[in-house]
Order: C-alpha cells, then sequence, then structure tokens
C-alpha cells in the first residue's frame, strides 16, 4: 500500500455523534444533546479516517494520492458518511440518486481529505500506490 502516515488529533465515537458534510464544512454532532463538538471549514483540507467505530480527524501525508472530484454545484451532489460497523464508509457524489457513479471510501482501511479546489468542486483525495495510482479502500459505483 501507499507510503503515508495518518496523525489522529482527535476522535468521536459513532455510537454517540452524528458527522454531516456540507459544501464546505464538516460538522459532528453529539447525538444526546444535538450539541456540535466539531465544525470545521475543510477548504483548505481536512483528513479524517476511521479506527474500529471512531470517527477521527487528523493530518495525512502520503507519497501519493488520487484525487476524486465531486461538483456540489449540483442540486442532487451530496457527501456522507455510511456507518457499518468497522467497515464505515466516505461516500461522495455528483447525484446522490444514482449509486452507479458514487465514489465510495472505506474509511477503515485508509483516510480521505476532503479539500475544495474552486467554489463548487470538492476534491476527495486518497493515497495510493501503482500506476495507475490505486487504492483496495476505494471503490466506483455499488
Amino acid at each position: 500500500m501507499s507510503s503515508y502516515t495518518f496523525t489522529p488529533t482527535s476522535a468521536y465515537a459513532l455510537s454517540t455523534h452524528e458527522v454531516t458534510f456540507s459544501k464546505t464544512r464538516i460538522k459532528i454532532k453529539l447525538t444526546s444533546s444535538g450539541v456540535f463538538v466539531y465544525d470545521a471549514d475543510y477548504t483548505n483540507g481536512i483528513a479524517f479516517r476511521c479506527d474500529g467505530n471512531n470517527f477521527e480527524i487528523g493530518t495525512l501525508n502520503a507519497s501519493n494520492v488520487f484525487i476524486k472530484q465531486v461538483d456540489m454545484g449540483n442540486r442532487t451532489a451530496g457527501l456522507w458518511l455510511e456507518e457499518v460497523s468497522n467497515a464505515n464508509r466516505f461516500i461522495g457524489s455528483d447525484d446522490t440518486s444514482d449509486s452507479g457513479i458514487y465514489n465510495i471510501y472505506n474509511l477503515n482501511e485508509c483516510p480521505v481529505v476532503l479539500a475544495k479546489s474552486s467554489t463548487d468542486i470538492t476534491d476527495i483525495k486518497c493515497p495510493c500506490e501503482g500506476t495507475p495510482c490505486v487504492n483496495k479502500c476505494y471503490q466506483y459505483g455499488e
């Protein structure tokens, strides 16, 4: 696998927290109280992964990454976390109604970085290796 390091700076149990993504922000809410415990703009890049059933925010240093883009200017575009015990998935798509074009990342196998490359375009960066640049944690479409 790619040469990379991920250093967590904070962690949130998915059993007690809800993670949401907007056009520019990652928000984490404590479900019992509704209080947001994390709310950050990802324009300049925020890295995250899952360790077991904990959602971790941190820093990613990777020798090589591949980039998939989501046009958040599309009315049907979206970014979301799909919770599956120890196989949590981050999904980004230009059209949330078409699972055939989903960009799917198993966050328990690799971290990703969300960043903006223009007003509407969100980049999803993932560590990879080889030519073409690939990673076993990435899947295109259901």
